[in-house]
């Protein structure tokens, strides 16, 4: 494993964000932080953190220099639907993917994306499980703004590698996010969590999430096909 790696987090104060800096930095990696606000626990364990403007390009620039991984996590998970997600998720993807240019030309782009880029289609039974193979059918706004900025990042010519997470859980996750908001629903009893649905959906603890990241980022057959 080569240790000598920098990566460049982004979403760092985020749930899945902050666990891959400790993951990160545990494993003996150089990591920087790329926040809109400071952070003094990820400061405290040995990221370093820079603070700026998202929209800001030469914040953006700046934050790839010398950079031999980035892992982009930042984004709009919240539960809903709405523009938000589009300017949250593909249009600050398009620009990391764009600024990047003077990063290391090697520099690997993981993107976290989700299972709801894919989803079901309305005439499907069920009866397979999702995977790679599975044609993209997002319904949700959040799904379509992911597997938009997936089909950019593919097309960009970068060497990338696109990590659809299932739901994420694990200590400090979001109140707001879709496994705390259809728990919450279903502790209550809600009368949407009652209705007859044939299929189930997989969980993933977040530190499993992040050494899956850890364990794909250090593999040097990865190339931009």
């Amino acid at each position: 494993m080569n240790q000598e790696k920098n990566f460049l987090v982004t979403g760092a104060t985020g749930f899945i964000g902050r666990n891959l800096c400790k993951t990160l930095i545990t494993a003996g990696f150089r990591v920087r932080a790329m926040t809109r606000k400071s952070d003094e626990h990820l400061e405290s364990i040995g990221v370093e953190v820079r603070t700026g403007d998202f929209q800001n390009e030469d914040f953006l620039k700046t934050c790839f220099q010398g950079i031999d991984v980035t892992v982009h996590c930042a984004g709009n998970a919240k539960f809903g639907n709405g523009k938000s997600y589009e300017e949250d998720n593909f249009n600050l993807t398009q620009s990391l993917i764009d600024l990047s240019d003077n990063a290391n030309q090697e520099m690997l782009f993981i993107f976290i994306s989700t299972i709801g880029a894919v989803d079901r289609n309305i005439k499907d039974n069920c009866q397979k499980p999702l995977d790679e193979t599975t044609n993209p059918n997002p319904k949700s706004d959040y799904g379509k703004s992911k597997i938009q900025a997936e089909d950019y990042i593919k097309k960009s010519g970068k060497k990338y590698l696109i990590i659809r997470p299932s739901m994420v859980i694990g200590p400090d996750m979001r109140i707001d996010s879709h496994f705390s908001f259809f728990s919450r629903k279903l502790a209550k009893g809600s009368l949407f969590t009652r209705f007859a649905w044939p299929g189930s959906f997989s969980v993933i603890d977040v530190q499993d999430l992040s050494n899956a990241i850890l364990h794909l980022s250090t593999q040097t057959s990865l190339n931009n096909d």
